[in-house]
């Protein structure tokens, strides 16, 4: 079928308009995760990320609010392509391929089995290791809120 000028000006507008709307906006955060590598099991599951990303106004990491909305990041788990948590994207960048907590900072020991969370402050390593992963990473938001002050 061969489409003429108008129609095809046409349908540009009718996809311009489109992607204005609310579901045009999801389809395109959404479309942009999975090309990224995110996996989900039901549309309801994507719906539930895309409304918590939607009302996330501050890192879940660093609780700072976002400067702007290309600050606000969705991460995954690249091994299995799960959600993890929104953060900005300084804590995105910070987060490296061996971290399986989605927590900057705090990884798995696979050979000690162990939770385990390192920071560099001064030139100088801490490191505290604990089998309790929430409790570890309530000791790595207080040891961070009285020796770097970031909050």
């Amino acid at each position: 079928m061969v489409r003429t000028v108008a129609q095809k000006l046409a349908q540009r507008e009718y996809k311009k308009q489109y992607n204005a709307t609310d579901i045009g906006i999801m389809g395109h955060h959404i479309g942009k995760w999975k090309g990224r590598g995110l996996i989900w099991d039901t549309w309801e599951e994507i719906e539930g990320i895309y409304t918590l990303y939607l009302g996330s106004t501050n890192c879940e990491t660093c609780n700072k609010p976002y400067k702007n909305n290309y600050d606000r990041c969705m991460d995954h788990d690249h091994s299995n392509g799960k959600f993890r948590n929104i953060l900005c994207r300084s804590c995105n960048t910070k987060i490296k391929n061996n971290n399986t907590s989605g927590i900057t900072n705090i990884r798995w020991d696979s050979i000690n089995k162990i939770w385990v969370y390192r920071i560099m402050i001064d030139s100088i390593l801490y490191t505290k290791s604990k089998t309790n992963k929430e409790w570890l990473i309530n000791h790595k938001l207080e040891y961070e809120k009285e020796n770097l002050y970031i909050y």
